[in-house]
């Protein structure tokens, strides 16, 4: 089978076979040819080269119409009601599911990952853009098109206040705000590798994860997790990240309970996991089975 996280930048392909995980991340657009669902299509298509997957699942940042396989809107793709699942089947030849890049991330953490036994988990892909979704007791809940869209929420306080969080904390607007402060265009992973040294680039992330714990609290407040979990390509800042994202969620929600902060165990790859993780449920194989191929996958790298 084979799983598909469509991000802005590029995509990332897991083909996952009987004794192996192979992966393979890919540019999405050059200026010859804009990120389209064709493009994606394309790539998928070559990923399929050679090979015969049973079934392909696409995660897709956004409003997702997962029974139709369709996009009605993405906060970073521009894409509009494209039917995403049509365009690379008839590429592929293969069944495809299209899926929320949030449900399938939280799928993967609350089964495989930093959610295992926690119960009520909130998971927050935080990348080009912010997206969540909550899961009890490893299944997935409130999967009706449109939910997830956290980083749609108006910022309550500070720097960002009025300002949706997508404009303000994912890792485009990270790279883009400093861009604004410097005039260099650097990403937002070399923002964060800055930190120690170069002032704006400090105050930048601070006030990102200051609006982040913003959206937090609300969002904990309204469902109550006994964790959450954080994923997406800002989760490769580790403790940068969660150290303070934790402690303020803690001091807005006191003296409520607080749920454990945590960073998600696949990192900015809970997409393709999801997504394989789905597709292999789909076909009917034993979750130990699929356990076993990541960890020979990551190894060391595996951070649960």
């Amino acid at each position: 089978m084979l799983a598909v996280d469509v991000g802005s930048h590029r995509v990332a392909t897991a083909l996952v076979e009987p004794d192996r995980v192979v992966v393979q991340r890919v540019a999405t657009s050059t200026e010859a040819e804009p990120w389209s669902a064709s493009r994606l299509a394309e790539i998928v298509a070559d990923a399929c080269a050679g090979t015969s997957p049973e079934i392909v699942v696409v995660a897709v940042p956004g409003q997702v119409d997962e029974f139709h396989g369709a996009v009605q809107y993405s906060p970073t793709l521009p894409w509009h009601d494209v039917a995403v699942g049509s365009e690379v089947a008839a590429a592929t030849g293969c069944e495809v599911l299209v899926r929320h890049a949030a449900r399938v991330g939280a799928l993967a953490e609350s089964n495989l990952g930093a959610g295992v036994g926690e119960g009520t988990m909130l998971y927050v892909s935080a990348g080009a853009s912010i997206v969540a979704a909550g899961a009890q007791s490893g299944v997935v809940v409130a999967d009706h098109v449109g939910a997830g869209d956290i980083g749609a929420t108006r910022i309550r306080s500070g720097p960002g206040q009025g300002g949706v969080l997508d404009a303000f904390a994912s890792g485009e607007a990270i790279a883009r705000r400093y861009e604004e402060a410097t005039g260099r265009r650097i990403e937002a992973a070399e923002v964060h590798g800055a930190i120690g040294s170069d002032a704006v680039a400090r105050r930048i992330w601070d006030d990102a994860v200051d609006a982040l714990a913003d959206a937090l609290e609300w969002a904990t407040l309204l469902f109550a997790p006994q964790i959450v979990v954080v994923g997406g390509g800002l989760s490769d800042a580790g403790d940068d990240l969660i150290v303070p994202l934790a402690a303020g969620v803690a001091r807005r929600l006191a003296p409520r309970a607080v749920p454990a902060v945590r960073r998600a165990a696949f990192g900015a790859d809970a997409g393709w996991v999801g997504a394989a993780f789905a597709g292999w449920r789909k076909l009917g194989r034993p979750v130990e089975a699929f356990d076993a191929l990541l960890d020979a996958h990551f190894g060391a790298d595996r951070c649960r």
